[in-house]
């Protein structure tokens, strides 16, 4: 089974919501306070953002975008938010990603996609 990890950034509030629950779903629980310290984790290990979900605000959103896939990219733009609609967006964001890691096939030098 793939391990999900679940990247915050920079909003405190719903990381103490997020830990405070985080045994009720199967996500690694990551919080930084900066993202240039999300940024040199993700150029020190290229397999860091491997099914992850990033969830920041909306003035850290264009700073990550040349970073990373917009897939993994889950910008919260207003609270309150209904947990269980957070929970929503990530399930499909994590599903894209499974579909279109498995929807490409490497043959030697060749990328198919279908």
């Amino acid at each position: 089974m793939l391990s999900h990890k679940l990247h915050i950034l920079n909003i405190p509030e719903l990381d103490k919501i997020i830990t405070e629950i985080k045994d009720y779903f199967n996500y690694e629980v990551n919080y930084f306070n900066e993202k240039k310290d999300l940024i040199k984790k993700i150029d020190e290990d290229k397999k860091f953002l491997e099914n992850s979900i990033i969830l920041t605000n909306h003035k850290d959103l264009l700073s990550l975008k040349n970073k990373t896939d917009n897939k993994q990219i889950c910008c919260i733009t207003k609270f309150p938010i209904k947990i269980s609609n957070l929970i929503d967006q990530i399930n499909a964001r994590l599903i894209q990603q499974n579909y279109s890691t498995q929807s490409n096939i490497n043959i030697k030098k060749i990328l198919i996609r279908y």
